[in-house]
């Protein structure tokens, strides 16, 4: 099974936590916005990561390889088969 997380904040250690002890039994993925850009550097694990590009600019961090527009964050959406909103 593929789960996508969307990360919306940082204050909250139980997303990460939960995406984690999904790794070796499902597909996981996070999909980071808003406020929840900012933990894209902390991330530290083999999670894959994909940062809203608006959200990244509109807090002036630079954009980078796994940086999505607003398109591919809704066809992340559709290619997994859970979707889990923090």
């Amino acid at each position: 099974m593929k789960f996508l997380h969307v990360l919306r904040t940082i204050g909250d250690r139980l997303p990460l936590e939960l995406a984690r002890s999904q790794e070796g039994h499902h597909e996981v993925s996070l999909l980071l916005v808003q406020d929840g850009v900012w933990a894209s550097h902390a991330l530290g694990s083999n999670l894959r990561a994909y940062a809203l590009r608006a959200d990244l600019e509109a807090r002036g961090l630079p954009a980078g390889p796994s940086t999505v527009d607003y398109d591919d964050a809704i066809r992340l959406m559709a290619e997994h088969d859970r979707v889990v909103v923090w």
